[in-house]
């Protein structure tokens, strides 16, 4: 059973967020944010966009950010430290989303400088592939905050973590962003290529 899950395009409106909690586990606390909200109007097409996080209820933990639809976090207390993940759902690579990149970028460095514990995991869908102009900014960002891109140090150089049959590409857009402590306590990361779960895999 895993203790903690960080789920990214849950397509939940927010008045279906009970889901996550009537539908997914009994074992696990839940809280989710939600981008559609059915009381604004008529809406068409599947809902979108979304970010949840699940934990096991054995641990002592709280939620200490779920103002942005984009980016939920999450504190664990342990017995004589903390740890703090980030779970964040990034603006799709285009020229037009450029600016608003960097503003999520920003808000995730203030969430950081915010925590008092040296053992922060930012996880989820970057749409930060290591060859496109956000990769980039990811790599720089990570640089200039000392923190590192530990999916991508860890995994072969050719993972991937979106492919797309029907568009017939694939790509590296998942990754898992720490501090150098949280870093050195990862044991293992793997791609569960098993679980297709949205319109692409894994």
């Amino acid at each position: 059973m895993y203790h903690i899950i960080f789920l990214q395009e849950t397509w939940l409106a927010k008045q279906t967020l009970d889901k996550l909690t009537d539908d997914i586990s009994d074992n696990h606390f839940a809280c989710g944010t939600a981008e559609v909200d059915y009381t604004k109007g008529i809406t068409s097409g599947r809902p979108y966009g979304g970010t949840a996080i699940l934990w096991n209820k054995k641990l002592k933990a709280k939620i200490f950010m779920n103002q942005d639809q984009s980016i939920i976090g999450l504190e664990v207390c342990l017995d004589s430290s903390s740890l703090n993940f980030l779970n964040v759902y990034m603006p799709y690579c285009c020229d037009s989303n450029y600016d608003e990149y960097i503003n999520y970028l920003s808000k995730i460095s203030t969430l950081c400088h915010e925590t008092d514990s040296p053992n922060v995991f930012i996880v989820g869908d970057f749409n930060a592939c290591p060859n496109n102009n956000f990769g980039e900014l990811l790599s720089q960002f990570c640089l200039e905050h000392e923190l590192k891109i530990s999916d991508k140090i860890i995994l072969p150089v050719d993972s991937l973590t979106n492919v797309s049959d029907t568009h017939g590409t694939c790509s590296w857009l998942d990754h898992v962003v720490t501090s150098k402590s949280a870093h050195d306590s990862i044991q293992n990361i793997e791609i569960l290529h098993q679980f297709i779960l949205s319109d692409h895999r894994p």
